[in-house]
């Protein structure tokens, strides 16, 4: 007759899957729990650590946007210090992240070391936390500062094979319009050509805005600027654009953002104004209008794609915290908008 060996494996119960998952709770909550003690470390006992971090994310945001946004020599330093300082920041980020996900793991399988891996969760996921948040702050600021106060040559377009700016918009008239008719440019273009002064600076980034909100939610793919922007005035009073939609996606769009339809909140929030040029509108609606001075002369306008607005790599969330943050920068450096003492 066969004897049965029976080992102590085949002895032990399947432990219950709640189990296992109230012991992750556990030691998550153990590591979670010591974020603010680690946050108030790295301000109070470790500033220049911490400091260094902060500026780190903003370099690295800053050769993202030289790497996508200028060309030429500028571009590929953008793209070296983008790899360099992005490798560097997965290396330390991704140790962190190894040692959290092994102490989950184990802890999953195990009861047994939970003191051991509370310890370890708690030297790994706080720091985790923590200098991400850090860098992604600078990170943020870093996109800000430099989309504020960047050099106007990282936004130009490509040089042409003289080695000149290829700018086609036309000269002004002798009465300070565009030449009649419709001129096509980039965004890049539109800004070295109108964004010269404060003041225009101050209304490119509310038209930006809105082209961003327009390409966003898929309500056209091109707008038309008119108005004192597209003139030789030092200082224009608002800026008016328009694109061509119908009557059934303006009421979609109504529905998905308020600001693209609402010109009242437009001209007092980003102190000009998108409007609905129609189908089948006589004399083409607000595009024709925008084409006559008000001595009813015909006047050029500019049309620009929606698809030359550069890439933004920050998510929403980020980019409106900063925002607002930018809106105390000044403050802070006791400067004007301008950036003189």
């Amino acid at each position: 007759m066969d004897h049965l060996t029976i080992t102590p494996s085949m002895l032990q119960v399947s432990e219950p899957i709640w189990d296992k998952i109230a012991r992750e709770v556990d030691l998550f909550s153990s590591g979670i729990a010591e974020i603010p003690t680690t946050a108030k470390e790295a301000v109070v006992d470790h500033p220049l650590l911490t400091g260094g971090q902060f500026v780190f994310g903003g370099g690295l945001a800053v050769s993202m946007q030289y790497a996508a946004n200028s060309h030429g020599w500028l571009k590929v330093t953008g793209r070296v210090g983008g790899i360099g300082l992005g490798l560097a920041a997965a290396y330390q980020l991704g140790t962190y992240l190894n040692n959290t996900s092994r102490a989950a793991s184990d802890t999953w399988q195990s009861p047994v070391h939970l003191e051991e891996h509370r310890t370890q969760i708690k030297a790994s996921l706080a720091p985790l936390v923590v200098e991400s948040a850090v860098m992604f702050a600078g990170a943020s600021l870093g996109s800000r500062l430099y989309k504020q106060w960047g050099p106007l040559e990282t936004r130009l377009p490509r040089p042409s094979g003289d080695g000149l700016q290829s700018v086609p918009l036309p000269a002004f008239t002798a009465d300070g319009f565009l030449p009649p008719g419709i001129h096509k440019a980039a965004w890049p273009e539109f800004v070295q050509r109108f964004g010269a002064t404060p003041r225009r600076q101050e209304l490119l980034k509310g038209m930006e805005f809105l082209m961003r909100e327009l390409a966003k939610h898929e309500g056209g793919d091109r707008v038309f600027v008119g108005g004192s922007v597209v003139t030789n005035k030092a200082a224009p009073g608002d800026f008016d654009m328009t694109w061509r939609v119908s009557g059934e996606q303006l009421g979609i769009l109504q529905k998905k953002s308020r600001i693209l339809t609402d010109r009242t909140l437009q001209k007092e929030t980003l102190q000009g104004q998108l409007m609905a040029t129609y189908p089948n509108s006589p004399n083409d609606g607000i595009l024709g209008f925008l084409q006559l001075s008000r001595a009813n002369r015909p006047i050029g306008v500019v049309e620009i794609e929606l698809s030359s607005l550069p890439p933004q790599y920050l998510p929403p969330f980020w980019r409106r915290a900063t925002n607002r943050l930018m809106d105390y920068v000044p403050a802070m450096l006791r400067i004007s908008p301008e950036g003189k003492k």
